[in-house]
């Protein structure tokens, strides 16, 4: 038995490693080719239009996908999963269709958006759409440890999509307008999958119950609201610095700092993204059977997260112009002195950030408000003073660094004090 749960243990690991790499070099690659095939404009475009997926991502669905891996569990052995499922279904149909209006209305109102960014808009409101459903069953996936699905949906995706920019740069099509389309049918077919896998869980779509849902949503909605709250400002905290760049100066100068900035937060985001994805599913379903277990294992855990953070700073530090040189060419380099500045604060931020994971266990979002809600603020009107006083890349890694350690400090804070509060 013991030796059973070894190997999947160890199976889970390797799934999970595999998963993520995935994840973050096909990100890297696809702004690697990127980098080859298209203007520094457009790829400064490309950024733009992710960011904007990711402040709509979290607004409120990376919220709501957190409420649904914390209470998988709790649902799954109450014998009610399948009906939760429905109503949680019913919940992102809802906000999608809401989205998807409100994007058209936005669309075609008098009021004129960046240029640069209309003729791509539609594209990336309907990338945005599609992608969100398909992380989000993927997210349901990996509540229930079925590692091998994510890997496997996560690997095609990535290869799928590098496949379509080397496609299009080598005939000479590549827009970005038409990156996102072909990402978005991407998506789409990817969902499908995903949607064939769990039709069993999906049976009971058809019924709605306003009795069984209503309760349902609201402990959803409890748990998730503190998120949509502090959302736009971790938004702010991780993009503003893209957004004010593209505002006083112009996409060229954004793409700079994109590229240096994805070198900086790859190790960091990496790390994270394998301990909170492999073990969340286990902490929570631990936390349900004894009260401290999150706390517990996180002490081991946490000065492993260091070491990782460490290595990838030592990293950055000595070959910071051969890894841009060698990732997005001699166009690039330019921002290479910026990469083990903005490592510090990519690596605090995910340090601090996994060691929420106490808060979520025990139910308790409404805590970390404040630590997410004050750097975001801060990094806007700091920005903003940042980048009207001093050179364009000097003023977006001055306010990464202060908002990182800003962000650090104020969630290790709320942290300890959680845990004196458990002593």
């Amino acid at each position: 038995m013991i030796n059973k749960l070894s190997c999947r243990g160890v199976f889970e690991v390797a799934l999970t490693l595999l998963d993520k790499l995935f994840l973050l070099f096909g990100t890297f690659v696809t702004l690697k080719l990127l980098s080859i095939y298209a203007s520094k404009e457009d790829f400064g475009l490309y950024s733009l239009g992710i960011s904007l997926f990711v402040i709509i991502s979290m607004f409120p669905f990376t919220a709501i996908d957190a409420a649904v891996t914390r209470y998988f569990s709790i649902y799954q052995e109450q014998g009610k999963w399948p009906r939760a499922l429905v109503a949680i279904s019913w919940l992102f149909v809802a906000l999608i269709l809401i989205y998807a209006f409100l994007s058209l209305i936005i669309y075609f109102s008098p009021v004129a958006m960046p240029g640069v960014l209309e003729k791509a808009y539609l594209s990336i409101m309907l990338f945005s759409l599609v992608e969100i459903l398909r992380i989000s069953l993927l997210n349901i996936e990996n509540s229930k440890r079925h590692r091998a699905i994510n890997t496997a949906s996560n690997g095609l995706i990535y290869i799928s999509r590098c496949w379509v920019i080397y496609y299009l740069g080598d005939h000479g099509a590549l827009t970005i307008s038409l990156v996102f389309e072909y990402f978005s049918l991407l998506s789409l077919m990817n969902v499908f999958i995903l949607v064939f896998i769990q039709r069993r869980d999906f049976s009971g779509f058809r019924f709605f119950s306003w009795k069984c849902d209503k309760k349902i949503w609201a402990e959803i909605l409890h748990f998730s609201t503190p998120m949509i709250i502090w959302g736009p400002f971790i938004w702010a905290q991780n993009m503003i610095n893209r957004w004010l760049l593209g505002v006083f100066y112009n996409e060229e100068v954004v793409a700079e700092f994109v590229a240096v900035n994805a070198i900086a937060t790859l190790i960091p985001t990496a790390t994270f993204g394998v301990l909170w994805a492999l073990m969340t599913p286990i902490l929570y379903k631990m936390e349900n059977q004894k009260k401290g277990a999150t706390q517990s294992l996180n002490r081991f855990i946490q000065p492993l997260f260091a070491f990782l953070l460490l290595s990838g700073f030592l990293l950055s530090y000595f070959f910071s112009e051969r890894i841009l040189l060698l990732a997005f060419g001699e166009q690039y380099v330019v921002g290479a002195w910026l990469l083990p500045i903005l490592y510090i604060p990519a690596a605090l931020i995910q340090w601090a950030a996994y060691g929420s994971t106490e808060l979520f266990a025990v139910l308790q979002t409404k805590k970390l408000l404040m630590p997410n809600i004050v750097p975001g603020v801060f990094s806007l009107v700091l920005g903003y003073i940042l980048i009207i006083s001093f050179p364009p890349l000097i003023a977006a890694a001055i306010n990464a660094v202060f908002t990182g350690l800003l962000y650090y400090c104020l969630m290790m804070f709320v942290v300890r004090s959680h845990r004196k509060v458990l002593e």
